[in-house]
């Protein structure tokens, strides 16, 4: 089963890893994207990696109606990793998301976009991780109750990632250039000598993909047209 969501211009696919690797676009896999898959060490990895291929290709021709094939889309990389659409084909912002069992692909016709994905289920090795988080963000969350702690950090995280892959950087920026501000209406800042305090679009929302719960981030530079996510996320009381 494959879940398909609206967010503002922006639509979003997600799917278990054997149900994305079961899609009809499995075939259209580059020579390049199989042996780039080869490199991985574990099988899970493998998998992780050629379902999100898979299913980008699959939501890349949705998107044009199928006027490009699955296995006609080709892909160039920048110097920080970030792959694109190449050139001679139909210009279209995505972004690519793993979890776990989970692949997710976010699509825009407009502008660049980023998409994190993360399971609400904590396990017993996760933690909070407070370095990635600016002071305020890390007052607010000290201020959320125990058992909500994580939930709300995944937010922070997801968010984050999100703004760092839309920006195209990834690891390039630390976390903490990043200013998230949740409420109905989040938003995301980017304090960094790369950017001019950088504001970007964001949406915060959740999925539910065969059974599991997951917590979706996703960022756009579109600035005339607003992200509305499928749930207003919450305001903690002081």
């Amino acid at each position: 089963m494959i879940v398909q969501e609206r967010i503002g211009s922006v639509t979003v696919w997600a799917a278990t890893l054997a149900d994305a690797l079961h899609l009809d676009a499995f075939a259209a896999v580059s020579v390049d994207e199989l042996e780039r898959a080869k490199e991985y060490n574990s099988l899970a990895d493998r998998d992780r990696f050629l379902s999100g291929r898979t299913l980008l290709r699959h939501a890349l021709s949705q998107t044009v109606d199928h006027t490009t094939a699955e296995d006609e889309w080709t892909f160039e990389i920048d110097r920080y990793g970030k792959p694109s659409v190449a050139g001679h084909l139909p210009q279209l912002g995505f972004s690519i998301s793993h979890t776990g069992n989970c692949a997710t692909v976010a699509v825009s016709c407009h502008a660049a976009v980023g998409v994190d994905i993360e399971a609400r289920e904590r396990n017993d090795k996760q933690e909070i991780i407070w370095e990635c988080l600016t002071p305020c963000e890390a007052r607010d969350l000290s201020r959320v109750a125990e058992h909500q702690q994580w939930d709300r950090f995944l937010s922070y995280w997801t968010a984050k990632e999100a703004c760092a892959k839309a920006l195209g950087l990834g690891v390039a920026i630390p976390f903490d250039a990043i200013g998230i501000t949740l409420g109905a209406s989040p938003t995301a800042t980017v304090h960094s000598s790369c950017f001019t305090d950088a504001e970007l679009i964001l949406a915060l929302t959740t999925l539910e993909v065969d059974a599991t719960g997951y917590r979706l981030g996703v960022v756009t530079h579109e600035q005339k047209r607003r992200l509305q996510a499928s749930e207003p996320y919450p305001v903690p009381s002081s």
